[in-house]
């Protein structure tokens, strides 16, 4: 889907009552899976403002991307790895903080109190939207499979006891 289309169905979820977190995993998951994920945005939900609304840890908007990216491409089973999960949650990472600066939601918002407030946080979230449809989008290129055939894909299995984000490059 074009990036403009994303931003409209951000706006269009914002307009309906969602926050940042739920925003992002809501429309993430929505354009790359045919499974109604009501859980994960459900679980998005507490990170609006933050945890618990203190805007004094991660930006929601973040927070509800690594969600949607857990969704998608997270594992289902112990044991299994977590190679493609953390690559492309790195790859997030790294775009956001050098996009925005920081992860932090209070340090974002003190950046946008000589702007527009709440509209810049608006403006971040479906920035971040865009960019995971993107990197998504990449991702489904590479492997040559649609998000919803590779949940189904056998995963690389680790040793019990051992980190399951290893054989990445993080």
């Amino acid at each position: 889907m074009p990036v403009k289309e994303i931003k409209k169905q951000v706006y269009q979820n914002f307009e309906s009552g969602y926050h940042c977190a739920e925003v992002v995993a809501k429309t993430i998951i929505d354009n790359f899976s045919t499974a109604s994920c009501h859980e994960a945005v459900k679980a998005s939900s507490c990170f609006g403002g933050v945890i618990a609304g203190t805007t004094e840890d991660l930006c929601g908007a973040f927070t509800g991307g690594v969600i949607a990216l857990g969704v998608l491409v997270g594992r289902e089973n112990p044991g299994e790895a977590m190679t493609e999960g953390a690559e492309l949650v790195k790859e997030y990472k790294a775009w956001f903080l050098e996009q925005f600066g920081s992860t932090n939601c209070q340090t974002l918002l003190e950046g946008f109190y000589d702007k527009e407030g709440m509209i810049e946080c608006v403006k971040l979230t479906a920035d971040a939207t865009a960019f995971l449809a993107k990197l998504l989008n990449a991702f489904e290129k590479k492997k040559e499979i649609d998000m919803d055939a590779f949940c189904n894909q056998p995963r690389e299995s680790v040793a019990l006891g051992t980190c399951p984000f290893s054989g990445c490059s993080c």
